[in-house]
């Protein structure tokens, strides 16, 4: 099946339909495994712009994000990973991210209208302290913002995934500098104790590539695909995928 000119296929026991130019991926259980995976390869960054997420918290459901890449040697793995979900205690939403695929020093921000409201480094970050049961396969997670339900049951929301590499003068990758944002209109969110209003916010590091591994085909890749899947989300919608 294609979607905006993106091929889509369906993961676990997951259905695609698309209906009005909306992308619904319907039948997302509690197994963690079913969802979309939308093929990237050659597509170089990419806005996935979602529908209304107040299913997360209406089920207490939990949606993950992953970016998979393969290298010079056609090893595929992960490249990045984020997650929402429900935190009762709290009554809001929290967005993490995956640290097992993280460089050790990264940064949060928050922008609103493209002036810089928070940015936040790695080590000053608070850690989790409890993960919910519905979401304990998610790893090691960083939980950066918190939104509450009543504001988060009102958002449409978009990841873009940016990836900027760095070459020497024999074309081999150096560097590779990563950014990846949610923008939703202007809404309330909580970091770190604190609150802030931001229409973008998201996390950007650099991984250089040290000097013994330049030009080996193992730290050179590309970005294949976009795994979205849930836990007991019933449905999510995509409205539409953007190149560029």
């Amino acid at each position: 099946m294609e979607f905006n000119g993106f091929r889509i296929t369906p993961l676990g026991n997951a259905e695609l339909s698309i209906e009005n130019n909306v992308l619904r991926v319907s039948g997302i259980s509690e197994s963690g495994l079913d969802g979309v995976s939308i093929d990237t390869e050659g597509k170089g960054n990419y806005t996935v712009n979602f529908g209304q997420l107040g299913m997360i918290a209406e089920r207490n459901g939990v949606l993950k994000t992953t970016t998979l890449k393969r290298n010079g040697l056609q090893q595929v793995g992960t490249f990045f990973e984020s997650f929402k979900w429900l935190d009762e205690d709290e009554g809001k939403v929290v967005s993490g991210y995956n640290l097992a695929y993280l460089p050790k020093d990264f940064t949060v921000f928050g922008k609103l209208e493209g002036e810089n409201v928070f940015e936040i480094g790695s080590g000053d970050l608070e850690p989790v302290e409890e993960i919910p049961p519905s979401a304990e396969w998610l790893g090691i997670v960083a939980a950066l913002i918190g939104a509450a339900v009543a504001v988060w049951k009102e958002l449409r929301t978009k990841k873009t995934t940016t990836v900027e590499t760095t070459r020497d003068g024999e074309g081999n990758i150096t560097q590779v500098k990563t950014t990846v944002t949610e923008d939703p209109e202007p809404f309330e969110v909580e970091v770190n104790g604190e609150l802030y209003t931001v229409d973008e916010y998201g996390i950007d590091y650099n991984y250089n590539i040290p000097y013994e591994l330049i030009g080996n085909p193992m730290v050179e890749y590309e970005k294949i695909a976009e795994q979205i899947t849930g836990v007991n989300l019933g449905e999510f919608e995509i409205t539409s995928i953007e190149q560029g």
